[in-house]
């Protein structure tokens, strides 16, 4: 597989990243919930990013694909309750190379940007607002919501440069990006089928199969074989 060009740009952005250690220690730590920021938040990721890891997993078979996909929608529809995470994780990172920046920067926010992120988030989202905890295990030089945001405006300008057309400041959930990117024809409806389930006016595995019915009416199945 020949690396993409318009991709180099996120490579000299992951060098900046500092590297980090400890995650090898999480089973010894955690038991059950080994990897459990993989198994029980999903990533958040620019669309750059997310076409980044696309790119890596089009050598993967139908089958393996069509469940990250799957993952991905209930993720969405089931953001309001409860979430099956990274809809890659798979008893492991099989997308670790290719991993986003939030990943790469898990654990790294020293103590000060953490609070301010926090408070951001509850500012924006209400009181009783969860943020997630940060990894006691990762060890890594620890980085500024400054250092950060000069990382994403640096990404922000090549995403532009190659005709990103999603606000590339904007950080979001796999599934929003899809459906945003990929699926943009059938929105209403989509947004529409996650309210439902929301006020429990559909059951999920429904929802699940409507959610699959508008994929197949559009081209996005087309692409992803096609990529």
């Amino acid at each position: 597989m020949t690396y993409p060009e318009k991709f180099l740009p996120l490579k000299i952005l992951y060098e900046y990243i500092p590297q980090t250690t400890g995650c090898e220690r999480c089973e010894e730590v955690n038991g059950d919930r080994i990897h459990w920021c993989c198994r029980e938040f999903p990533p958040d990721v620019t669309p750059f990013e997310f076409d980044h890891i696309w790119f890596r997993i089009s050598t993967w078979d139908k089958d393996k694909i069509n469940k990250v996909i799957d993952n991905a929608i209930r993720s969405f529809l089931m953001s309001h309750n409860t979430s099956v995470g990274c809809p890659f994780y798979d008893n492991g990172c099989p997308i670790y190379e290719w991993r986003p920046s939030s990943c790469r920067e898990f654990g790294l926010l020293d103590q000060a940007s953490l609070d301010d992120a926090k408070e951001e988030c509850r500012e924006r989202y209400g009181e009783d607002y969860e943020y997630m905890d940060d990894c006691d295990l990762v060890v890594g030089t620890k980085i500024s919501l400054d250092q950060r945001k000069k990382r994403y405006q640096y990404l922000a300008k090549r995403m532009y440069d190659r005709g990103y057309s999603l606000d590339p400041s904007c950080v979001l959930g796999p599934m929003h990006i899809l459906v945003l990117e990929k699926v943009s024809n059938n929105i209403d409806d989509i947004m529409s089928l996650q309210n439902r389930v929301i006020n429990n006016y559909i059951d999920l595995e429904s929802a699940v199969d409507r959610f699959w019915d508008s994929l197949v009416k559009t081209d996005f199945l087309v692409r992803v074989e096609s990529l």
